[in-house]
């Protein structure tokens, strides 16, 4: 299970501060049980007592991502390079590349706690940022009308189209001083023999 599917599980968004992962682990673990409770059949009960079980097991992996010993937790990193929904990808790279700068410094201390405490915090925002990264929705602006892909394939055929024409004329002019050369030779060859043939005789 990784950082996203625990929060689907739980019904959350990423980078929820870890009251709001308490209140609706408690709140969710409180309905399944009841559920449980009252089942009518041992397939639904055991179907439940498996989904408390995965409920469980996502909110001690966000809780723990929450409260990383000495270093930065994914939900501060999360919000770090994520100030809006309307954060661009752009946005997210240019907050990202900046703290990685801002942290360079750490790893250069003569204390090597601090040094440790830098790589873990850099870890931490490299995992995040890819996540949001692969997560983060394109604007739709950056989707190609599908009139302009045409119009760009038709560029490119054409393109093609004209390369092909200019190789095409270029090895035919190349074949017919070839064989400008080998009908000189030929000549060249005939008139040799002609001689030859009148000196002997």
């Amino acid at each position: 299970m990784n950082h996203s599917q625990a929060c689907e599980i739980l019904g959350i968004k990423d980078g929820a501060d870890p009251e709001t992962i308490r209140r609706t682990f408690e709140k969710l673990n409180s309905d399944i049980t009841r559920q449980i409770e009252t089942a009518g059949s041992k397939f639904l009960r055991d179907t439940l007592v498996k989904n408390r079980k995965a409920l469980s097991e996502a909110y001690q992996l966000l809780i723990g991502d929450s409260s990383t010993d000495g270093s930065l937790a994914f939900n501060a990193a999360y919000k770090l390079l994520m100030t809006g929904e309307n954060d661009t990808t752009e946005d997210v790279e240019e907050r990202f590349l900046k703290l990685k700068e801002e942290y360079s410094y750490g790893l250069r201390s003569p204390n090597i706690r601090i040094r440790e405490i830098a790589a873990a915090d850099l870890k931490v925002l490299s995992d995040v940022f890819e996540h949001i990264i692969a997560n983060i929705k394109k604007p739709a602006d950056a989707v190609l009308p599908h009139a302009l892909i045409e119009n760009i394939r038709e560029e490119e055929r054409a393109s093609v189209r004209e390369e092909f024409r200019e190789k095409f004329e270029q090895l035919k002019k190349e074949h017919s001083a070839r064989v400008e050369v080998l009908e000189d030779r030929i000549s060249s060859l005939s008139s040799e023999k002609t001689r030859l043939i009148n000196d002997l005789t």
